[in-house]
């Protein structure tokens, strides 16, 4: 079994900021619970918000509080101080509890073309995993079909 993309290169990979961010129920009551959101705005500091005490069965928070997770793409420039003050724009006006720049990641970019490029034909190897069929893939495929279904 293969869980990996074999030949993945540097530029097929966004590096990004992570952020952990956490408010008072009270505070971020004007978020809506749910999974998350993209800002596809090439000019906000951050790309995209995830509700992680709203979709996370244990615990992520402790009791009356929430918890988020900021992704900040490292390519847009943006200091802890442009995404801190990004936070009454993408989520809510109150004061965070908790603010922290909790590390560095890279995530997988799929260009057009990408699920076309992938090698089935060794019958050695089953493939599993989000370069192959995780979320981000069939995401990815699915809303290209919904689009292309609307012309």
């Amino acid at each position: 079994m293969w869980c990996a993309p074999l030949r993945r290169k540097a530029t097929e990979f966004t590096h990004l900021n992570v952020y952990a961010v956490g408010f008072t129920e009270a505070d971020s009551r004007s978020v809506p619970v749910g999974y998350g959101t993209l800002i596809p705005d090439a000019h906000a500091p951050i790309s995209g918000v995830l509700h992680e005490s709203d979709v996370h069965a244990s615990p992520r928070a402790p009791e009356g509080h929430r918890l988020f997770r900021l992704m900040s793409p490292v390519a847009r420039g943006a200091t802890d101080e442009d995404v801190k003050r990004s936070l009454r724009t993408y989520l809510c006006e109150a004061e965070p509890v908790v603010f922290e720049n909790i590390g560095e990641r890279r995530i997988p970019s799929y260009p057009p073309g990408y699920m076309a490029s992938l090698e089935v034909s060794n019958p050695n190897f089953t493939r599993a995993g989000w370069f192959y069929s995780g979320v981000s893939i069939t995401h990815v495929v699915a809303e290209a079909e919904r689009i292309a279904d609307a012309f």
